[in-house]
């Protein structure tokens, strides 16, 4: 089935290092709705990491 999307939160992102403006960058996700995991890379090195929730926020 299609239709509006779930809120989507960011409950856990760690910041590396800067992504300056105009330059490129590689983004991996893993995982399964309503959870996913992903990596934001250039290079090879690490810039940041996190995971997205799919859903409103629990109590």
């Amino acid at each position: 089935t299609t239709g509006p999307l779930p809120p989507l939160r960011l409950p856990q992102v760690k910041f590396l290092k800067p992504l300056l403006p105009g330059q490129a960058a590689d983004i991996e996700w893993d995982g399964a709705a309503p959870r996913w995991r992903f990596r934001v890379s250039r290079d090879g090195e690490l810039l940041a990491s996190g995971e997205i929730v799919a859903g409103p926020a629990t109590a």
